[in-house]
């Protein structure tokens, strides 16, 4: 790849001395190499930072021993080790809700995944990243809550649009009132009466729109309005409403 500096650049070769070291290390996600026995033989420090132990303190460890465990912190059997199963397979293999115990004794569930690493076709060891899975959930709810939120907003500003197109169609109030009406129900009640307040304190009742629409039928109603699908009455009264 190139990296331009003014008008000098200098090529950074991916085979060059280095590199893919520089790569790991500076990786994100954990990564650690085990052998073809299980024994760790490289960790970056993404791993050091999620299991809570330093690169020394893991180095030629056996990974099932030092990290697998079941949900209440015991070791669990070697023949039961996902992991220890694809390395005799040579296999890729991933896996959700795996316990490790990091380095001060708390357990962490991650995900991971494994695939194996060869020499000139010899089978050398497996490569295995690891992310901690109540972190990624978290991120997850985050995303689903904001997403949520902007889907609410998008109602709302759709909704407060169209009442703006609505109210602009005619200049004639009881007109308008009555198209609105028809906007609030079913979005946002059962129920609408639209009650406008005329000259002397009187208020004149605009239009009553429920489920079926517009129910002119009811417009000189003052004591209640039927509740949507039977149930108790609706008090009524200027711009009674009820979702």
């Amino acid at each position: 790849m190139v990296e331009g500096v003014g008008d000098e650049a200098r090529w950074w070769s991916a085979t060059g001395p280095g590199f893919w070291r520089q790569v790991v290390g500076q990786l994100g996600t954990a990564l650690i190499v085990v052998d073809p026995g299980g024994r760790i033989l490289a960790v970056n420090p993404a791993a050091e930072r999620l299991l809570g132990r330093a690169a020394p303190a893991m180095l030629g460890e056996d990974a099932h021993d030092l990290l697998h465990r079941d949900t209440d912190g015991r070791r669990i059997p070697r023949e039961q080790c996902t992991l220890l199963r694809a390395m005799a397979e040579r296999a890729e293999t991933r896996e959700e809700g795996r316990v490790c115990l990091r380095g001060d004794g708390r357990l962490i569930t991650t995900y991971w995944s494994a695939s194996p690493l060869t020499d000139d076709g010899a089978f050398i060891g497996m490569a295995v990243l690891l992310t901690d899975a109540a972190g990624d959930r978290s991120a997850r709810r985050e995303r689903a809550a904001y997403t949520r939120a902007l889907e609410d907003l998008t109602e709302r500003l759709t909704l407060v649009a169209e009442i703006t197109d609505v109210l602009g169609q005619t200049l004639e109030t009881d007109e308008a009132l009555a198209r609105l009406g028809r906007l609030l129900v079913p979005r946002l009640a059962d129920w609408a009466a639209v009650d406008l307040r005329v000259g002397s304190g009187q208020v004149h009742r605009v239009a009553v729109t429920g489920p079926e629409g517009r129910d002119a039928a009811q417009e000189d109603w003052r004591e209640r309005l039927p509740e949507a699908g039977g149930g108790c009455p609706l008090p009524s009264g200027p711009g009674a409403e009820r979702r």
